[in-house]
């Protein structure tokens, strides 16, 4: 019998970490076989050691593999690197030929969270002016915080080089990039990096910057369709807000929303079947409960 082995993400060594965080839990194995068979999987350590072995029954062709990154006892390995032997025999006892992964368990560090998903520092008040990124750190290791705009760009970065006991981390990102100036409004990407001598691992979670993040639930709508907008506010509202509506060739109106839970506010509405195709314009404007100004905009294509 023949066949392929080889990790899902083709990266020698690939690297995962089975902490449970639901990110990069299980190392994935692609595989292709001539015919279906059993596949026995053997995981070892660098030093030779047997740290776990089962055995799956794959079909034939193209299919998938995992490791949990658990011994034989159900527990999680140490950090470090691991090869994992897969070899397949089919049901007359003929053994194809082995294939070998290298892998690399890292769990230095827990799940990244932000306790808001969205800010708004232009306004200049504290009701959503800044974020708080939390993380926990397993074992000692130096850090990186960085925040990293739609393209990848580093707008903002916080070094801790000399090394961190393991324990909680947190840091608190206002908005600004490292010259002190406030970042554009829109979506952001928060990572953090840890580095101990098994290698990196990094978390990421997105960051929203604006009064309001507009969804449509169509981002190409005709005409004469009806069109439902989500408005998540960043900060606390005294009221519902209102979205202007301007169409191609149409008169501006104003439509009301209705508010929903946690700081969502939705609103459905049909489009004109008259006007012309071109862009059509959605204009959020609200009341924070300081009595503070909100507005956003967003445009979308309309045929």
């Amino acid at each position: 019998m023949g066949g392929t082995i080889s990790p899902a993400d083709a990266r020698d060594p690939a690297t995962f970490s089975p902490d449970g965080d639901g990110q990069d839990d299980k190392l994935i194995i692609d595989q292709k076989l001539s015919e279906k068979a059993t596949l026995s999987v053997e995981v070892r350590s660098t030093s030779g050691d047997l740290v776990r072995h089962f055995t799956v029954r794959v079909k034939r062709g193209r299919g998938q593999t995992t490791w949990d990154g658990r011994n034989d006892a159900h527990k999680v390995v140490p950090d470090g690197t691991y090869r994992v032997k897969l070899t397949p025999k089919d049901a007359a006892g003929n053994v194809g030929q082995t294939g070998v992964v290298v892998a690399r368990v890292l769990t230095t560090l827990g799940q990244l969270t932000s306790s808001r998903e969205g800010i708004d520092v232009k306004d200049g008040d504290r009701l959503a002016g800044s974020v708080t990124l939390s993380v926990h750190l397993r074992s000692d290791a130096n850090v990186t915080w960085q925040i990293l705009d739609r393209d990848n760009h580093v707008v903002a970065t916080r070094y801790d080089t000399k090394g961190l006991h393991a324990g909680d981390l947190q840091w608190v990102w206002r908005g600004t990039r490292d010259n002190g100036k406030v970042v554009h409004n829109g979506w952001y990407k928060a990572t953090i990096t840890s580095t101990t001598k098994v290698g990196k691992v990094t978390r990421s979670v997105p960051i929203f910057v604006g009064a309001f993040r507009i969804d449509v639930s169509d981002g190409t709508p005709a005409r004469g369709d009806r069109l439902t907008v989500t408005l998540t506010s960043s900060e606390k509202l005294k009221s519902p807000p209102t979205i202007v509506v301007t169409q191609p060739g149409v008169k501006p109106r104003t439509v009301d929303t209705t508010a929903g839970h946690g700081g969502v506010y939705t609103a459905t509405f049909k489009l004109s079947s008259k006007g012309d195709p071109g862009t059509l314009g959605l204009a959020v404007s609200g009341t924070d409960i300081n009595g503070g100004a909100q507005s956003s905009s967003r445009s979308i294509h309309i045929h």
